[in-house]
């Protein structure tokens, strides 16, 4: 099987190279560590389902997500919906917030995807319609 290609994160958090990546490559984390809990997106996905729950934070660990495992008070058909869901999610913002970042570069200009994904991702979630 070919490795898959990668791509840095549009973020701009992880992935890009350079003597500065270089030297923090060491302690920098894994890429589907940063693509699925660390990166501004999935930030602000989790986030997103956090603030929609009544009760308590439902995702508070990492294994919730990449393991779906259900929450206390949550039933395990429904967090299998929200989990894949919320990782849909999390790949199609990464994607669009790729293709700002690389249009803006196009362009020779820096926007505020490049400049603060994490405002960026608050942004494009505020201007998303609410479905609930």
């Amino acid at each position: 099987m070919p490795l898959a290609r990668r791509e840095p994160c549009g973020c701009g958090q992880h992935g890009h190279g350079g003597t500065a990546a270089a030297a923090h490559a060491a302690a920098a984390p894994t890429p589907r560590q940063h693509h699925f809990w660390d990166c501004a997106v999935a930030k602000a996905v989790v986030a997103q389902i956090n603030a929609h729950n009544p009760g308590p934070a439902p995702i508070s660990s990492q294994a919730q997500l990449w393991l779906v495992q259900a929450p206390p008070g949550f039933q395990q058909c429904v967090w299998d919906v929200v989990v894949m869901a919320a990782l849909a999610a999390t790949e199609h913002g990464r994607v669009q917030l790729r293709g700002m970042t690389r249009a803006a570069a196009a362009l020779g200009i820096q926007t505020v995807a490049a400049a603060a994904p994490e405002a960026a991702v608050a942004g494009a979630a505020e201007a998303e319609p609410d479905l609930s």
